[in-house]
């Protein structure tokens, strides 16, 4: 955090009001008070909440009363009310979700891009943050995932000043202190450094009753790499939490009673949970005194001195404490769910809907500990019912909020059944390889590729005693790697070198803008990047970008002409790259774009439009475009849906499509004030992706579809002709790809499949309409022979441990079956060992396994072999060895190997020499 300068808030308030400066001897921070006795800054650790149970409030203010009354104030001192932005922050490409008032307003206002709504304003912004979720609800509310910020906001330009820092602390201070009657006195401002959403600035932490209530941000740079750029504008930037402000006001014993109240006590009164009020108050009151740096250390801290301050045991308090972390958590993470299924989330492994699944999956944990799972549903229209007042997109989305929540546990419940056995597989061939723990790196891996939680695969690794430890910020690390979007690889190419030999070339005029159906037009050439790489004033070439091809073509000079094979846009210039050099001296050209290749670019571009309105009436408002790439003869859709498409469903969506073809609609396309694009068609026009500047190209097709999109477009949907669903693939959970044609593809597609049709008919000796039906009988056929196959591998599979317990070996009290062999399909070491293993207590088995790498080693052990003094673990970690490996497990069952093929002879003398041992071990013993 850079230096605070000692002036930086040496405001008229503070001296008018006699705030000095001092240094907290706790946490090192400078603060101001008006406290001549305050020695520390006031703010948890450094000092305990003293407002539970005794709030310093005049009254006390639910959640909606206090926004109002945040709101209301700033409306009255001049600030225009701003509705609440969506959660997910689609205007935007470098953030998933709204982490704070600001990030509306980034970056086009604070980098002077486009003007604000209003200023100064005013709002109450739903915020979700990832940055501390394992702290929800061990520090008893202080920390919740979802939240709203009331954000007082003023943009100060070079020519027009609105307000800073010395106004700012006095709104604040009038509204904590006059208006909600907070003692002046109690009111500490601890200075501090603030960065997020790519601006940074100094800022005041707010802080009364031990509880930091908000931020004073001055924002004045631009985050380049490890550099703060000074902002032409500089804005002020407030963070008011508005729960925290009606916990403060209610003096709850946690913060989750103050803001979810009725979806608490549901959730309590669920899982069974009664916890007197004073003991829950103790709890928080003890995280504010022992902080939450390790929470698995802090939580212990709790407990005991809770423990001291009311007499019940720790034994006690600890299951009271679990179920309180897990109710708490429940709370907050079920409401984020709602309000990110609300805006159209669907939980997957990729985007934000990575996220929506990482807090469903939690929440879905702590409801199993509670033994609540099944009541997810009541849980989460308790939160509906509670915040649908005052956001009404939970009322309007009910039914998908439910659906998609029903389809993630019942994906959640098929990952514990599936993960056990992907941790039992990875368990065993980490004890192979003589691994006894699993890193955090194959947590986050498992977690990534399996959605399996880490206490979960603890769970099933220590059965096999394999280690896990769990790090207390395991979801954050996590939620941080996939809290910002990775740069897409659709962008256009963005080459520093062809960046600097363009600086000095004027801009090229869009003719594909002015006139998408223009295929020729003449130009000049103003410069080349390389022989066969040209800048021409103004192009009817269309640039890759957007998803969409680029044109290709002809350029004709004197008698000659080139083919143009890419054309690549670099901010306003575009590159035309030649199939060969022309000569430098030709400076005037006619170009000819490849009409057909347009058409069909055009047809598919204002067709991925139309499919997803369509895809939209038919699935649900939860459908976002998750990608998209037009090409020529066919194209692609990447659509969000909670399951896989019916076939059903893919028949009305292409019926619909082509249904929109046949109304002939017309495509209008205009250039808008991003502002005002946004007031009109809201952020649905965000479909295909954030996209920059202050002005934006919609693009409508009357009573369907609005987007912003920078494509070549058809004048009306009857230009697309017909319009085929060809394929739909589940591209990943929780993402459907629907790959699609128009116009002449389509045709030519529908054309092809009858050739196929009537070549399949043939084959079959049958008519096209009776190809489902002889196609029916030899599947039918097939499933029959495999039946029978599966019989006889089963048959070949017990004759094969026939003939190892029939040539077992008789040591004393032990069978002993020791086979080497090379490694076969259908036959699974571990899976013989076993089935020798319960076939005979007193069977010893041990399965050597080659591979063309590695050499697999398996032992199991009977009940009296054990007894006998066989030890599993030790005969595979001695043979292991000697392959050039390792391995263990347990007495009555190990696995392990190596690579060196060549020595398993030895492995196999060593597996015997073990046993001798280990059985004369034992005579010894009973002879002593």
């Amino acid at each position: 955090m850079p230096e605070i300068n000692p002036e930086e808030f040496a405001i008229p308030f503070f001296t008018e009001q006699n705030f000095t400066r001092r240094k907290c001897p706790n946490c090192a921070n400078y603060f101001w008070s008006q406290n001549p006795n305050q020695t520390t800054c006031g703010e948890a650790p450094c000092a305990p909440y003293t407002f539970i149970g005794s709030p310093p409030t005049t009254r006390r203010y639910t959640v909606p009363e206090m926004r109002i009354q945040f709101m209301d104030y700033f409306a009255d001192n001049g600030h225009t009310r701003i509705p609440p932005y969506p959660i997910v922050a689609r205007w935007r490409n470098d953030v998933y979700l709204v982490g704070a008032s600001i990030y509306d307003f980034q970056p086009y206002v604070t980098e002077g891009t486009m003007p604000p709504p209003a200023n100064p304003l005013v709002i109450s912004q739903p915020c979700i943050r990832y940055t501390d979720v394992e702290l929800v609800g061990p520090t008893g509310g202080r920390h919740m995932t979802i939240f709203e910020m009331g954000g007082a906001h003023a943009f100060n330009y070079p020519t027009k000043e609105v307000y800073w820092k010395d106004e700012c602390v006095r709104y604040h201070h009038q509204l904590l202190t006059e208006v909600l009657g907070v003692p002046s006195e109690s009111v500490s401002y601890k200075e501090h450094f603030w960065s997020g959403g790519g601006n940074a600035g100094p800022d005041l932490e707010t802080i009364t009753g031990g509880l930091e209530i908000g931020t004073l941000v001055f924002m004045q740079y631009r985050v380049q790499g490890d550099q703060l750029i000074q902002l032409p504008i500089r804005t002020v930037d407030t963070g008011y939490g508005i729960e925290r402000w009606s916990w403060l006001s209610q003096g709850s014993p946690s913060g989750f009673h103050a803001v979810h109240g009725p979806v608490l006590q549901h959730v309590m009164e669920l899982g069974k949970i009664s916890v007197d009020e004073s003991i829950i108050g103790a709890f928080t009151k003890a995280s504010s005194i022992h902080g939450w740096t390790s929470i698995n250390k802090n939580r212990e801290s709790y407990i005991q001195t809770v423990s001291e301050q009311t007499g019940v045991s720790p034994d006690a308090l600890r299951p009271m404490f679990s179920s309180l972390e897990a109710a708490y958590a429940i709370t907050d993470h079920t409401k984020a769910a709602t309000f990110l299924l609300a805006d159209g989330v669907v939980p997957s492994n990729v985007g934000e809907g990575y996220l929506a699944r990482l807090i469903i999956r939690r929440a879905g944990r702590f409801a199993r500990q509670l033994g609540i799972f099944a009541d997810f549903p009541s849980i989460v229209e308790a939160q509906i019912k509670l915040w649908g007042g005052d956001f009404r997109t939970l009322r309007e989305m009910r039914s998908e909020i439910i659906e998609g929540l029903e389809n993630e546990m019942k994906k959640y419940n098929e990952t514990i059944s599936r993960g056990l056995e992907v941790v039992a597989r990875l368990s065993k061939d980490l004890a192979s390889k003589g691994v006894r723990n699993v890193s955090t790196d194959q947590l986050v891996q498992l977690y990534d590729s399996q959605g399996l939680p880490p206490e979960i695969v603890k769970e099933a690794a220590e059965r096999s005693g394999v280690v896990v430890e769990i790090p207390d910020n395991f979801l954050t690390l996590v939620a941080e790697s996939h809290s910002r979007p990775a740069k897409s690889d659709e962008e256009g190419p963005s080459d520093a070198d062809i960046e600097a030999k363009l600086a000095n070339f004027p801009a090229t005029r869009a003719i594909y803008y002015d006139d998408p159906y223009k295929t020729r037009f003449k130009s000049k050439v103003v410069g080349r990047i390389a022989e066969n790489a040209l800048v021409l004033d103004q192009t009817a070439f269309y640039p890759q970008g957007g998803g969409q091809l680029a044109d290709h073509g002809e350029l004709k000079f004197a008698d000659q002409k080139v083919t143009v094979v890419d054309v690549q846009k670099y901010g306003d210039r575009i590159v035309h790259y030649l199939a060969q050099p022309i000569d430098p001296s030709v400076y005037d050209v006619e170009g000819e774009i490849d009409w057909q290749r347009r058409q069909n670019l055009m047809r598919h571009h204002t067709g991925t439009h139309v499919l997803i309105g369509a895809a939209r009436r038919v699935l649900g408002e939860h459908v976002w475009q998750a990608g998209a790439q037009k090409e020529v003869e066919s194209s692609r859709l990447d659509i969000t849906h909670y399951q896989q498409i019916t076939p059903k469903e893919r028949e009305k969506i292409e019926r619909l499509a082509n249904q929109t073809i046949l109304r002939d609609l017309p495509v209008r396309i205009n250039w808008m004030a991003r502002e005002k694009a946004e007031a009109k068609y809201g952020y649905r026009l965000y479909q295909g992706g954030a996209v920059p500047g202050s002005k934006i190209r919609v693009v409508r097709i009357m009573g369907w579809d609005t987007e912003a999109c920078g494509g070549t477009h058809v004048k009306r949907t009857g230009e697309l002709g017909v319009f085929r669903i060809e394929k739909i693939d589940r591209l990943q959970d929780g993402i459907e790809r629907i790959i699609f044609s128009a116009g002449i593809p389509a045709l030519k597609r529908i054309s092809e499949e009858n050739e196929e049709l009537t070549t399949t008919a043939q084959l079959l000796k049958t008519t096209p309409d009776q190809v489902p039906k002889s196609t029916g009988a030899l599947i039918a056929e097939r499933d029959a022979l495999l039946k029978e196959l599966e019989k006889h591998s089963a048959k070949t599979l017990e004759a094969h441990i026939r003939q190892l317990q029939k040539n077992a070996k008789i040591l004393g009290p032990i069978k002993l079956v020791v086979s080497k062999g090379p490694k076969r399909k259908g036959i699974d070491p571990v899976d013989i060992a076993n089935r020798l293993k319960e076939s005979d207590k007193n069977m010893v088995a041990v399965i050597v396994e080659l591979s063309p790498d590695r050499v697999q080693i398996v032992a199991a052990a009977g009940e009296v072999a054990v007894s006998a003094g066989i030890n599993a673990s030790e005969i595979v970690s001695g043979a292991a060895k000697a392959v050039g490996g390792g391995g263990g497990g347990r007495q009555f069952f190990a696995s392990g190997g190596g690579p060196l093929k060549e020595k398993a002879e030895d492995a196999l003398r060593i597996i015997e020499e073990t046993i001798q041992r280990q059985l004369s071990a034992l005579t010894a013993k009973e002879v002593a």
